[in-house]
Parts: structure tokens; sequence; C-alpha cells
């Protein structure tokens, strides 16, 4: 079996009624068979990172079973909370505003070593967009993926993590969260997925840091450079841990 493991990124206003409504939409997602566990937390600007930020970017993961994450996200309730959230002021939510999603997928018996990533100090999410003409079937080019995530477990300050390419999109942005209900989500075909995002766990950004300016970093990403694609970057949080019994403290 697999978890479904979704990245919703959207501006919510650090404002007392704003955190009541997302703390709600939390609650009431986390009553919904198959909610496996969620973690919440603003996006923290890194200069160097490579990826815009936008001001007040809420990044929220919802870890979901397989079999249910299909019929509960298309759920008209679901987004119409999510729509209000993001939309400033009783107006619709714009491309500055608007909760925006990536999908990815992991074995289940990979979930404990994801969970280290998501519970670190601090949480890097590094995404890597391939070239159209990667060639992903090499099995060099496939080692060296896999190999740039491995060796952090070498890094000093490197608490656990995961890698997978995204099941939704080939864009880093990710696709509009609150769509239609009508609309259904696509799912891309696994040889046409050139969106890698490694969870990466760590005690600080300045343990990443260091061990950026080393050779074992720099030895499976110069293999992979000359693959890389715009959207190319990273993003860091220092996440929560949602609670049933949490109130909000804005």
């Amino acid at each position: 079996m697999a978890t479904i493991s979704q990245i919703v990124r959207f501006v919510l206003p650090p404002s007392k009624t704003k955190a009541s409504e997302f703390l709600k939409l939390r609650q009431h997602l986390a009553k919904s068979n198959g909610i496996r566990d969620q973690f919440f937390g603003y996006i923290i600007p890194v200069e160097g990172a490579g990826l815009r930020v936008r001001d007040d970017e809420m990044c929220w993961v919802i870890q979901w079973a397989q079999t249910s994450y299909s019929s509960v996200t298309a759920s008209s309730q679901l987004k119409s909370q999510l729509h209000d959230l993001v939309s400033p002021n009783d107006t619709e939510a714009t491309d500055a505003t608007e909760a925006r999603s990536l999908v990815f997928s992991f074995p289940d018996n990979e979930v404990p070593e994801l969970d280290k990533a998501l519970t670190a100090p601090i949480s890097e999410f590094a995404i890597i967009n391939l070239s159209p003409t990667t060639p992903k079937s090499d099995i060099s080019f496939s080692h060296s993926m896999n190999k740039t995530f491995t060796d952090c477990y070498l890094a000093e300050g490197f608490r656990g993590g995961g890698w997978s390419y995204a099941l939704n999109t080939n864009d880093t942005n990710g696709t509009v969260a609150a769509t239609p209900a009508e609309a259904e989500e696509v799912l891309l075909e696994a040889e046409k997925r050139r969106l890698a995002c490694y969870y990466l766990g760590w005690e600080s950004i300045e343990h990443h840091h260091a061990y950026a300016r080393t050779a074992l970093f720099a030895e499976e990403v110069d293999k992979l450079a000359p693959h890389f694609a715009p959207g190319t970057g990273a993003w860091y949080v220092r996440f929560e841990r949602h609670r049933d019994t949490q109130i909000t403290s804005h």
C-alpha cells in the first residue's frame, strides 16, 4: 500500500480570524476516513533558495491513505472551505493568493523516514524540475537522483526524509487546489513525471547550507545539473503537527 502526500501552499495572513478558519478546515479534514496526519507552517524566506515565496505563504502537508485521497479531495465542501480561506475579503482568489497543490506517493514502509523530515526543526522541500529531454530511464541517471538523497544521511544535522516524483504536474507551483468540484484531477503517466521533490529534515537551515558546500553534495548534483529546468530550488518550513485539541494563538 501507499501513502499520498499532498503539499498545499497558499497565502494565509497571520490573523486570529484566518487562523481559526484554517483550524476548522483541518479539523473538518481530520474527521474524514483515511487522513493519516497533517503538518502546517509558514514558509521561511531563505536567500538563494531559488524559488519565489509569497508573503505569509502557508505550507500544509496532508498525509492520506491512498484509497481515500481521490474521494475526499473531490468533495465540494472541502473545495469550498479551501476556496473561502484563500479568497481575501469575500473576493476571488488571485494568482498571488490561490491555493496550489503538489501530490506525491510513497510506499507505506517509507513513511517513518518521511515523518522524520516533517517533524525535524527545519523541513526542506528540495525540488529538481527536470528538462523534457532528461534520460529518466538511464540507470546511471536514476542512481544519481537517488544517491543525491541517500548521501544526506552522511551529513551532520540530517534527520531523515524521502523523495518522489509529483503525480499531478510538472509545474513547481502545483495545480490549483480549490478547483470546481466537477473538475477531476488528472494524474501524469509515470514516464511523463519530471518534478522530483525531496523531503529533507534538518537540525537547522545552517546545517543544510554547510552540507551544500561539501564535495559530497556536489558529487551527484554536478551530474544532475545539466538536466535542471526552471522551477528547480527549495523552500523551508518549521512545521507544527495538527492536533484536534489545538486552539488559535494569533
